[in-house]
């Protein structure tokens, strides 16, 4: 989430290649988290729990981005606002922001949940659908399917690597942290470099650089990369626990602080925000990061069901 919203900072073009390795990765990685974590099971029940923390904050972020839209600029016509509210209820815009991560997500995970009760009857289906998943990726090109279906089964591959991550790893004994720490920084090395081959790409949009198979690589390198190296430096705090189980909070609420960020800032310095360089990125990344830490805390104690909390 740290890397989401450093991608979403004004980088200078000089800083093109660290956006390039972010967006190469991160949104797979949070497909195959998400798969990881998974313990659905088809059912109605299940269904509507996700409606609840995926599709009620989704609302509830959107009409919050368009009315900080209305707020920051003082000049939003009423067709600007019925524009954003079309592409928020339609899911046909990833102009809506970061929070199209989670129509995608709802679809991903119910199309996921669906193909592992395939592989409850038949394995041979199972493997068949799973190999056949990746194709979307290259016929759904420049195509947009409401509620983001698109980007929801472009995500489904690294979703069921999740899941079948969390059948075959999970409950076994770890590397130790020198194999990890080496294995999560030459991920990372790789990811820069296939990504920086590959151009820029983006999941919300379905666009994958100069080449697909590029596109898998640098996705597959940056989630070993990015597992690896959290494993090994973990260390459980209340930072790192509030953070963790508001990540909903800090989608929908980043753009909106880092936005005031960008203004305090210009008007402090008298300096334009348009663009910078990495070390004011990295500052504004961490200031807002605790500027979400905060909305996570309260919206947790004083108003958790719209936040997307369990409170």
């Amino acid at each position: 989430m740290f890397l989401v919203i450093l991608g979403h900072t004004h980088l200078c073009e000089q800083q093109i290649v660290v956006k390039q390795a972010i967006y190469s990765f991160h949104m797979p990685l949070f497909f195959f988290l998400s798969g990881l974590l998974c313990k659905s099971t088809l059912s109605v029940r299940s269904l509507l729990k996700d409606a609840r923390f995926l599709l009620l904050p989704y609302l509830f972020y959107g009409l919050l981005a368009i009315s900080a839209g209305v707020l920051f600029s003082g000049r939003l016509s009423a067709g600007d606002i019925a524009a954003g509210l079309g592409s928020l209820i339609t899911g046909l815009d990833a102009a809506i922001g970061p929070i199209w991560f989670l129509p995608a997500l709802f679809v991903c995970k119910q199309a996921g949940v669906l193909l592992l009760s395939v592989r409850q009857r038949s394995k041979a289906a199972y493997c068949l659908l799973a190999m056949l998943t990746p194709l979307p990726v290259c016929f759904l090109k420049d195509v947009n399917l409401p509620f983001f279906s698109d980007s929801a089964l472009c995500g489904l591959p690294f979703f069921l690597l999740g899941s079948e991550s969390a059948r075959h790893l999970l409950g076994r004994s770890l590397p130790g942290k020198a194999t990890l720490v080496c294995t999560g920084a030459f991920g990372a090395v790789l990811t820069v470099l296939i990504a920086r081959e590959n151009g820029m790409s983006a999941l919300a949009t379905c666009s994958y650089g100069a080449s697909v198979p590029l596109y898998y690589a640098a996705a597959l390198t940056g989630i070993v990369s990015a597992t690896a190296l959290c494993v090994a430096v973990q260390r459980p705090s209340r930072f790192v626990s509030t953070t963790a189980s508001g990540n909903i909070v800090t989608l929908g609420t980043h753009g909106i602080i880092l936005t005031l960020i960008h203004r305090i800032y210009a008007r402090a310095s008298g300096m334009d925000y348009a663009v910078y360089g990495l070390p004011a990125a990295l500052l504004f990344t961490v200031l807002t990061y605790v500027g979400c830490y905060c909305v996570i805390v309260l919206a947790g104690r004083y108003c958790p069901r719209p936040f997307g909390l369990r409170g």
